[in-house]
Parts: C-alpha cells; structure tokens; sequence
C-alpha cells in the first residue's frame, strides 16, 4: 500500500476537471521567507486568531479555483485563508485539464480504455517523484509553523484536495497536532492504515461515488478505524461524481454543480464549527 503505487499514480481523474468563474480576491505573500502564498482576509475580528490553510491538488496556485475556494471560506467562516504552493511554482499546467465524466459513465469503461488512461498518465511519473512526500511534507509544516507563530493564528483547519489530502490528514497526527481539524476531500496517496491510526483531531471526509485513488473499500476501513479509535469524523459521499468534482467542477454539469456547492457549504459549516 505504498502511496506511489502506479496503479494510483496512474489515475486520470488527477487530470480531469474544469475552471471555475470569478476573480480572485486575495493577494500574494510569503510564507517562512520563502513559501508563495495566496492569502484572503477574514473580517471577523472575534475570528481573529483562527484560519484555514488549503493544500491544494497537482494544479496549485495556477488554476485559480484554489483562489476561488478560499474567498468563499473566508467570507463564509470569516477567517484568514492561506494557500500555500507546495509545488514552488512546479504545479501541474491547468492546460492538461480534461473534461470528467459522471461516475455512471466512469463505471461503464471497459479495460482497454482504463489502459489507455494508465498509458497517457504514466507521463507525470517524474513530477510526481520530484513533489513526493519527502520534499513536500517539510514545506506544508513550514508553511503551518509560520502562520501559527508569524500570523499568530491559535487555531488552524487545514483542508486537502487530492494531492493535498496526505498534508491535510498528517496535520492532524499525533498529541503536538498543528491542526485543530482536518477535511480530506478526494485525497490521493494516503499509506492505510498509519494515516489514519494517527490522528488525533475531528476530521471530515468529502469523498467522490467513483475514485480510484480513495475507493470505497479505503472509505469504508477509514470510518471503520476512526470508529473504533473513538474519534469524532464524518464521512460525505456525493452521489454520482468523480475524483476532484470539488476542486475541479465541470459546473455545466447540473450533478456535479449541485455537489460542488454541497461540498463548499459542509465545508464552511465544518470549519465555523470546529475552530
């Protein structure tokens, strides 16, 4: 159950997706000297030591549905909204983006068209290798060190998108946990069952009907451990999309719209609740 098992690697759902409208609010900063940022400002000033931190999929800062989300948090919860570019300007060029299918439609594909998938996926291999856990992880706990002691932000929820699950699900380990919650949403690369044995704090899982890289048996076995460690969690299943409908929507698509906003709305509601 490694996480760069190729048969994850692999999955085209990293690539398939759209762009949502709109103009990004916020502005750029650096984090720990070095980290560019997009950061959007709350107005709450009873909120003022709280903030959400996203870890973004394998497009980060360049597709600006990132930037999009976090206006729509910080203006829903009231908080501060960093995201952090874990890729240091190496994401994925939103060029490659293609159009997603429904899950009924994702179900229906035959072998050669999902080894065809494999085939024109295998690509990303050496990015994927370049951004792995190792050079990654170090850059989201600076990123985290710096707006809790630079920021002065008491109380941090970190949400990950597929790429970004692992970083949302590591903030969230151990007694010295620099998150106070976790949403994991359509993550990819988790190592079962360690990740989740170790967390410590609320989590929300926002998981897609069809995804190779989360399946509905890792969904099952995480609510299954999170059960039976005592640990408050949700988990979310919304009906008929795939792997990244919330960080990618193809929003001409009534199903996939109407879960893209579900899923903004549980979120906000999670975060106003467990800051």
């Amino acid at each position: 159950n490694h996480p760069f098992d190729l048969r994850i690697m692999a999955s085209k759902c990293c690539i398939q997706g759209g762009e949502v409208e709109g103009e990004p609010k916020g502005t750029m900063i650096k984090l720990n000297g070095s980290i560019d940022t997009y950061l959007t400002k709350g107005t709450d000033e009873s909120r003022k030591g709280q903030a959400i931190v996203i870890f973004s999929d394998l497009f980060g800062l360049k597709l600006q549905n990132v930037k999009i989300i976090a206006d729509i948090y910080a203006e829903r919860v009231g908080v501060d909204v960093f995201v952090p570019d874990l890729f240091q300007g190496d994401s994925i060029e939103p060029s490659v983006i293609q159009p997603p299918p429904t899950a009924t439609e994702k179900k229906k594909q035959g072998r050669w068209q999902k080894f065809k998938e494999v085939g024109r996926m295998s690509r990303f291999a050496p990015w994927l290798y370049r951004h792995r856990s190792a050079i990654t992880q170090p850059i989201a706990d600076a990123a985290l060190k710096s707006i809790k002691e630079e920021h002065q932000k008491e109380s941090i929820g970190v949400e990950g998108f597929c790429f970004g699950g692992p970083y949302a699900v590591k903030s969230v380990h151990g007694s010295d946990a620099p998150a106070k919650t976790a949403i994991i949403t359509h993550t990819s690369f988790l190592t079962f069952p360690d990740d989740i044995n170790k967390i410590t704090q609320p989590t929300l899982w926002k998981c897609a009907e069809f995804d190779n890289t989360f399946p509905e048996s890792r969904r099952i076995e995480t609510e299954k451990i999170l059960k039976e460690r005592g640990m408050e969690n949700e988990v979310v299943l919304y009906k008929d999309t795939v792997h990244g409908f919330a960080a990618r929507p193809k929003l001409d698509e009534p199903i996939i719209k109407e879960a893209f906003h579900a899923a903004l709305d549980k979120s906000s509601q999670w975060f106003s609740q467990h800051l």
